[in-house]
């Protein structure tokens, strides 16, 4: 993992973050967290991207049981590029997010397996 991170007036910043597994890489152009007093946070990442991302049998086993079944659903066969922004808004009076938006471009090296 690498990247440039500033904390600046309750306010993290991230900018060329890249990280690596196997043959997938993760990486995102520029991010910043608005931390709020007495909780919550604002979160907006530019330009998130995954590159190679297989949804293996390993992979799919790590993830939370709605996600897992989601991905598995997906047949996806070959490795997946994905590039989306993410817009996150944590209110500080719950632990789930309220809202979520977040423009996507996703493409598939093949089409799903049966189409």
């Amino acid at each position: 993992v690498s990247g440039l991170f500033h904390f600046h007036h309750n306010a993290p910043e991230i900018a060329k973050l890249s990280a690596k597994h196997d043959s997938a890489l993760i990486g995102m152009g520029k991010g910043k967290v608005d931390l709020h007093q007495g909780g919550g946070y604002f979160a907006d990442f530019h330009d998130l991207e995954v590159r190679g991302l297989v949804l293996d049998t390993e992979f799919t086993n790590a993830l939370p049981p709605k996600l897992r079944d989601a991905a598995v659903r997906l047949n996806l066969n070959d490795p997946v590029k994905v590039k989306t922004r993410a817009v996150i808004y944590q209110p500080p009076e719950t632990g789930k997010p309220r809202s979520s938006t977040s423009a996507r471009r996703i493409r598939v090296a093949s089409a799903l397996k049966g189409t």
